[in-house]
């Protein structure tokens, strides 16, 4: 059975910005404004998307991620730590 979706493709961005529009496209979906979604990004800078249950100080090194420039962002789900590798300069 064949069932409509839409494919964004959202190019590279920071971890706030691609957290925020999977949430907001997760809420669009379950309250039925917008299709399944099939999102294709990238990340810049690199980045490492927590856990909803994941504390930042718990489970990773912020000074060091800070120092190199890799960002931080908490995701809705409860899986676990993710490592992004951005797009190369």
């Amino acid at each position: 059975m064949k069932h409509p979706f839409r494919i964004l493709q959202t190019g590279f961005d920071s971890a706030y910005l691609n957290m925020g529009l999977d949430e907001a496209i997760l809420d669009s979906v379950a309250t039925g404004v917008s299709l399944p979604t099939l999102r294709i990004y990238g990340w810049k800078p690199s980045a490492i998307s927590l856990g909803y249950f994941q504390g930042a100080l718990e489970e990773v090194d912020v000074e060091a991620c800070r120092q190199q420039g890799v960002d931080l962002a908490l995701r809705r789900s409860g899986a676990t730590a993710s490592l992004f590798r951005g797009a190369a300069p």
